[in-house]
Formats: structure tokens, C-alpha cells, sequence
């Protein structure tokens, strides 16, 4: 069986195309409880995905996830540990790199991607 048009597939590849050198998280589906009610979670090397969410939702909590390891990566942390900065520019400048470049791919409807 072939997934043709597998989101989550697109999210990884265009951001590897970023990122080629950033070891690649391991990305675990998870029940919301074992989340304390979060949608995701992140640590440097997994990130971790409500079962309880859209397909839409879950492609979007993982850019936001993503961009989170990949700030980690950029600046050589285990994890971002200081709260205000979690969200910060940086953090933006990550998610809307994955986010603009998932957007063009997805538009794309380009076989070369799936």
C-alpha cells in the first residue's frame, strides 16, 4: 500500500531539505493523558503527537514541534529550557521556515515529494 499524499511524509522531507545535517527526531503518536493534556511535546532527539487531534491539527503540532527541535539543534541544547525563549523569534524563524516551505510543497501537488 502507498500513501500518496502523506502530510506528515512532506513535513520530513521538506525539512530535511533545511535542515540536511540535523539528525532526524524519533516522532511517537501518543494519548493526550500521557501528555498531561498537551498536544505535543519535543526533547532533542523525539517529539511526541496527540492521538486525539485532526490529521490537520497533527500536521501543524508537528512543525510547531519540529521547530522547536530543530532551535535546539541550531543552538547545540538538549532542550530549550528557558521559558521565555521558547517561543521566541528564533522559534518563529524555524516554524515559519517549515511551515512556508510544507505550504509550498503541499501546493505543488508534485509526485517528487511524496
Amino acid at each position: 500500500m502507498i500513501f500518496c499524499n502523506d502530510m506528515f511524509e512532506v513535513v520530513a522531507k521538506v525539512t530535511k531539505e533545511l535542515w540536511p545535517d540535523m539528525p532526524w527526531p524519533y516522532i511517537f503518536w501518543a494519548d493526550a493523558r500521557y501528555l498531561g493534556g498537551m498536544y505535543g511535546q519535543f526533547r532533542k532527539s523525539s517529539i511526541y503527537i496527540s492521538t486525539s487531534l485532526s490529521i490537520k491539527s497533527a500536521v501543524i503540532i508537528l512543525i510547531h514541534e519540529l521547530a522547536h527541535t530543530v532551535n535546539c539543534y541550531l543552538k547545540d541544547l538538549d532542550t530549550e529550557v528557558i521559558d521565555s525563549e521558547v517561543h521566541g523569534s528564533e522559534w518563529q524563524d524555524c516554524f515559519d521556515k517549515i511551515n512556508e516551505k510544507y505550504e509550498e510543497a503541499k501546493c505543488m501537488n508534485d509526485l517528487e515529494y511524496l
